[in-house]
This record gives C-alpha cells, structure tokens and sequence, in this order.
C-alpha cells in the first residue's frame, strides 16, 4: 500500500495528461487540416502521433511503463521530421520540422 501511494505521488493525479492529451488532440486536427488542403498522404503521420500517444499514455497508466515519457519524446522529436520527408523537405513542408523542438522542450520540463 506505501509503495501504491509513493508511486501515485511521484507522478501526480493529473500531471502525465496535461501535455499529452492535447498534443494528441492536435495531432487528429492537425491531420484533418491536411486532407482538407489536399494532402491526405500527409495526414497519416499527425493521425499515426494521435494513435501512438493514447497507446503510450495507456500503457503509462495501466501497466505503469517506466519508458512513457522517453516514448513520447521521441515520437515528438521523430514524427515532425518524418512529415517533413514526406512533404518534400524543409522548405516545401513550411518547416514543420521546427515542431520537433517540443521534445528537448519537454525534456527539460519533465
């Protein structure tokens, strides 16, 4: 029962969804902009975050996986670059690389 309690302390009622959840959200929004400009390709790998996040977040939760957060990390820093591959580089993706920059950001702040 003290290890539970310990346990339930050191990650906080709510402090493993603040970020994630709404990174996730985005994700799905962010993939519905792209079939909507006409790049449905595109959007698998926003919609492919969305999916990956509530998979790692419900592993997090329900089996109590220690490597979450490295997960999450790294899909933050992968996935960007990945899209921007996809959409033809740097310039012609609009830099969208640029949103990997959240995960050195998250590091910091975990």
């Amino acid at each position: 029962m003290a290890d539970q309690t310990i346990n339930s302390e050191l990650r906080g009622p709510r402090a493993d969804k603040v970020a994630i959840v709404p990174m996730a959200v985005a994700g799905g929004i962010w993939g519905v902009m792209y079939v909507l400009a006409g790049v449905p390709g595109a959007a698998v790998w926003p919609w492919g975050y969305t999916v990956l996040t509530g998979v790692n977040l419900w592993a997090y939760q329900r089996l109590g996986w220690t490597r979450a957060l490295d997960l999450q990390l790294l899909l933050s820093l992968v996935i960007p670059w990945l899209l921007m591959l996809d959409l033809g580089g740097f310039r012609a993706s609009g830099a969208v690389m640029i949103w990997s920059l959240i995960a050195p950001l998250g590091a910091l702040l975990a």
